[in-house]
């Protein structure tokens, strides 16, 4: 390679580094663990911008070589000529992505094609001082050095100074939700596989809820009474496109406030139904989505991320979630708090409806059934879809369900390493882990989660911590808001009334009017109350006893009518105090634009239409 090439290649390659550089320190921040690992992010994360310049000077130098260009200062001219509409039109489509604007691809292609527009005049000025900045850069060793010492830099200033056990004072609390999980698929809940061993343990070591209800049938309300203590009519959330007013208060702001380190950890992009832009961040010092293993640097993550959607299609990502986890608990000096959310059990939109590394996606049963449904017809959730139209053959069902329990039992093997990490760095610790709500087999003729049947409804919840009697159950409702109250009361704080410690501490002498959830969704209502679910959805309502019929087959109103009456005004009286706290809050829920890959994702997973 001629001399004046080579400079010339260098100069870009440094100024790749410092590109990479920059982007890794203002993303150091997300770094916890060993310092050597640190260090490695933070290479690999200046190294990414460098090497992907160099490789584009090189891609733009070929077509320049190879055309009619005598001379290797035309060659160059023109290389970088071909090189400016490149990397614009890529930082155009990396700062959208960044931005969280809806059509990236539009604005690179824009900024593309202002900057073809504009290439002849960087040809008439382009000229030998155009290299003469790279030269010295590239031939001047303190300039070249001083890139690996900032890196050096970062990792030492970004290293943990040790984990310091905090044996007294408020315990550290660990807020677990696998989300789309059914209760009646774990072991704990007497399911007939063994796909939640570890889960089972813990269970037994803690306390276990035979009959927690969700909030809603679908993530973002859940979630957001999880972390609220609200219920959906209260905080207001209920339907696609709305966000988490920053008037209401959350927990980990309220754990925030009285000293915890606060950490988000999600399986999922900033515009899910648990990303960052619905206002679940809320008091949180880190709210980290995917990829994982975290990386600081923008670039470097934007492929990764890539990778794991297009390549892995976000399988497998709560190894990466716990492993993160993992560094950031044992790096903490004061108390914290943990939320970490994973989708591994929820459906997929593409590929099979459900999915696990190997080897827990064969661990049930072979898939040929869903193999062949998937080639050339709908594929994922479109297929769950396709079945509420037509009904499986009973094969193809069962098979989904396999790689659904095969889901399942993956993240228990996952979840069974954090807590083994917590109980042996923060014994002191309160650990909770629970859905969203479950999933839909065709039990009443239908798949996916839009319904308020117990299949849905009704949720795991484990509870172990400081304080928390070991192989407990508590039977009879009780509603995930709850848990907000039982994570404040954990660290000291004041709560207008803890339901689940009342059941904790008195299982067996709670009233009726104890025993009961609410949940709410669009337009349909929920009553759980003692052995009796009510709804009321579609200008009619339906009522169940559990107890004596729990696949709910049997509805009762159709020959008792008048049993309406007591259920539907205990109904209103809970929604009258869940609209007194909405208006003490003064809130309503914010308007939240979702970009069309995020709309096309909800379409195919059935939330919209």
């Amino acid at each position: 390679m001629r001399p004046c090439l080579l400079k010339a290649a260098l100069s870009w390659a440094c100024m790749g580094l410092w590109i990479g550089a920059f982007d890794a320190a203002l993303g150091a921040n997300v770094l916890a663990g060993p310092w050597q690992l640190n260090l490695v992010l933070l290479a690999a994360s200046v190294l990414t911008p460098a090497i992907l310049v160099t490789l584009a000077f090189a891609l733009c130098w070929v077509p320049a070589r190879l055309g009619s260009h005598r001379s290797e200062f035309t060659q160059l001219a023109w290389t970088r000529t071909l090189m400016l509409p490149l990397l614009i039109g890529g930082l155009a489509f990396f700062l959208g992505r960044q931005a969280g604007v809806k059509t990236p691809v539009v604005v690179s292609l824009a900024a593309t094609a202002l900057a073809v527009a504009l290439a002849p005049v960087v040809l008439r000025l382009s000229s030998a001082r155009w290299l003469a900045v790279g030269e010295r850069c590239a031939r001047n060793p303190k300039t070249v050095a001083a890139v690996p010492l900032l890196v050096i830099g970062l990792a030492v200033t970004h290293a943990p100074h040790g984990a310091q056990e905090i044996a007294a004072g408020p315990p550290n609390v660990a807020l677990i939700s696998v989300d789309t999980m059914r209760a009646d698929h774990l072991g704990a809940y007497g399911y007939h596989r063994d796909t939640s061993p570890n889960l089972d343990r813990l269970a037994a070591r803690g306390v276990r809820f035979s009959e927690a209800y969700a909030a809603s049938w679908w993530t973002l309300p859940s979630h957001a009474s999880m972390l609220t203590g609200l219920g959906p009519l209260a905080h207001g959330v209920r339907k696609p496109g709305q966000r988490l007013s920053e008037q209401i208060a959350t927990v980990a702001e309220r754990l925030r406030d009285q000293g915890y380190d606060t950490a988000a950890l999600v399986g999922m992009g900033r515009y899910s139904f648990v990303g960052s832009e619905t206002g679940l961040a809320q008091g949180f010092a880190r709210y980290q989505h995917p990829p994982y293993p975290v990386v600081p640097g923008s670039l470097l993550r934007e492929l990764v991320q890539l990778y794991g959607y297009w390549i892995r299609g976000f399988v497998g990502v709560l190894e990466g979630q716990v492993d993160a986890a993992l560094r950031w608990i044992t790096s903490r000096r004061r108390p914290w708090f943990l939320f970490l959310h994973t989708y591994e059990v929820h459906s997929r939109p593409h590929g099979l409806p459900y999915a696990a590394p190997a080897p827990y996606d064969g661990q049930y049963c072979d898939t040929p059934r869903l193999r062949d449904a998937i080639r050339g017809g709908p594929t994922g959730s479109d297929l769950l879809l396709a079945w509420n139209r037509t009904p499986p053959s009973a094969e193809a069902l069962a098979e989904a369900v396999c790689l659904y329990d095969g889901a399942i039992a993956y993240v228990d093997a996952q979840i069974a390493r954090l807590v083994a990490a917590i109980e042996s760095h923060a014994p002191n610790t309160l650990i909770i882990v629970t859905s969203d709500h479950g999933e839909e087999f065709g039990e009443h003729g239908k798949f996916l989660h839009r319904d308020f049947f117990e299949e849905v409804w009704r949720v795991p919840l484990i509870v172990r911590g400081p304080g928390i009697s070991g192989g407990l159950v508590v039977d009879g409702p009780v509603q995930n808001w709850d848990l907000a109250a039982l994570m404040l009361e954990a660290a000291g704080l004041p709560t207008p009334r803890n339901a689940l410690r009342s059941a904790i501490e008195q299982p067996k002498t709670r009233s009726e009017d104890e025993r009961r959830a609410l949940a709410v969704s669009y337009d349909t209502r929920a009553l759980a109350v003692g052995r009796h679910r009510y709804f009321e959805r579609y200008g009619r309502s339906e009522m169940y006893d559990v107890a004596e019929d729990p696949f709910q087959r049997d509805e009762l109103l159709r020959n008792h009518p008048k049993r309406r009456g007591p259920f539907r005004r205990r109904l209103r009286d809970m929604e009258r105090l869940q609209q007194v706290e909405l208006d003490r809050h003064g809130a309503s829920p914010e308007a939240l634009e979702l970009p069309l890959e995020e709309v096309r994702r909800l379409r195919s997973l059935g939330y919209v239409e």
